[in-house]
């Protein structure tokens, strides 16, 4: 082995274990204060009226997603442009599968279209539920943002319930463990 050899691997040997030495563990990371992260149950029990005002706004940007946004045409042609000759994909029947599927009337699991449908009405209602049971009510702002809440909620399993049938009701917050968007799981 030449000199310069030597050389670069004693040098790789060094670095890597001066960076070995001066990692953190994971005790470490535990002790240093996160500045500027605040724990999600924290932010819902602290929450002032404006950032009450948020929480619920971020409700309506998920139903505005849901009925007008990127998923918006899903909505509509599962909601109300179910006919043999629309074709909400595009100009013809064999733009996308999916929305060909749909077109065709072909209601399934396997399409993606009505997953990601479904998955969007259980997180508006996550969304809400979060709202109902960790929001503080202490101003009259902030109990209309928990009725607000409520009423989505009630929206979004109405909607659920006339698309698929009988949907899981969530009416309050699940643990991670417990909770799926996806039907089936």
């Amino acid at each position: 082995m030449t000199i310069m050899k030597k050389h670069i691997l004693a040098l790789a040997g060094l670095l890597a274990g001066a960076m070995m030495a001066t990692s953190c563990s994971q005790a470490r990371l535990d002790e240093v204060e996160h500045l500027g992260v605040t724990e999600v149950d924290k932010t819902y029990a602290e929450a002032n009226d404006m950032t009450a005002q948020q929480l619920i706004a971020n409700v309506y940007v998920t139903a505005k997603y849901l009925m007008m946004g990127d998923w918006g045409v899903h909505y509509i042609a599962t909601t109300s442009a179910k006919t043999a000759e629309c074709w909400p994909g595009g100009s013809g029947p064999n733009d996308d599968p999916e929305y060909h599927r749909m077109s065709a009337m072909i209601d399934d699991s396997e399409n993606n279209a009505y997953k990601e449908m479904y998955t969007r009405f259980y997180k508006i209602m996550y969304k809400c539920n979060m709202i109902v049971d960790k929001l503080n009510d202490g101003s009259a702002e902030r109990k209309r943002v928990i009725a607000e809440a409520k009423a989505w909620r009630a929206w979004a399993m109405m909607r659920l319930t006339q698309l698929w049938g009988s949907a899981p009701l969530v009416d309050h917050v699940l643990d991670g463990i417990n909770y799926s968007f996806y039907p089936g799981k």
